[in-house]
């Protein structure tokens, strides 16, 4: 009797475990490795610009080309990347939801003062595109926004 009023108690508590566990994905998990490239990169052949998220390690990489031109810069978060010899940038991760990711760059330029901007990044369209808004907390410059949408394309960043 005893062990049956055991194995009632094994199937109860079993019955009872949690099955509402948050399986929510944030934006990098989500999104990660996804290359999105701008309007301007689908209508015009001898031109791209795209970004792709890595959840591990945290970064942006943004890559613009044209012609023989091929620029790609990886930005880590909570790194100072540099950009090129005299410039560097900080990225800092303030949010990373399901469908919004927020950093704020601090850009580093030798003889000039720093600049910050926030960027907030919204999926919209269904998953389809990315609603890029930034704006600068040291200047009184607007904001400034841009779509990039969900491409097959490739970047050429190593």
């Amino acid at each position: 009797m005893k062990k049956l009023l055991y194995l009632f108690f094994a199937i109860t508590l079993l019955g009872c475990s949690s099955d509402d566990e948050d399986t929510t994905q944030t934006f990098l998990e989500k999104y990660e490795g996804i290359v999105w490239e701008t309007e301007a990169s689908i209508t015009e052949p001898d031109y791209f610009h795209g970004v792709r998220f890595l959840n591990s390690p945290m970064t942006l990489i943004w890559n613009e080309k044209y012609n023989n031109f091929n620029d790609c810069l990886y930005y880590v978060f909570g790194e100072i990347n540099q950009v090129d010899t005299d410039r560097a940038v900080q990225v800092t991760l303030i949010e990373n939801s399901e469908n919004t990711l927020v950093l704020k760059f601090v850009e580093k330029q030798v003889g000039e003062a720093e600049i910050s901007t926030t960027t907030t990044i919204t999926v919209i369209d269904e998953g389809n595109t990315i609603k890029m808004r930034s704006s600068g907390e040291s200047s009184g410059d607007p904001a400034y926004i841009e779509f990039y949408i969900k491409s097959n394309a490739s970047m050429s960043c190593n």
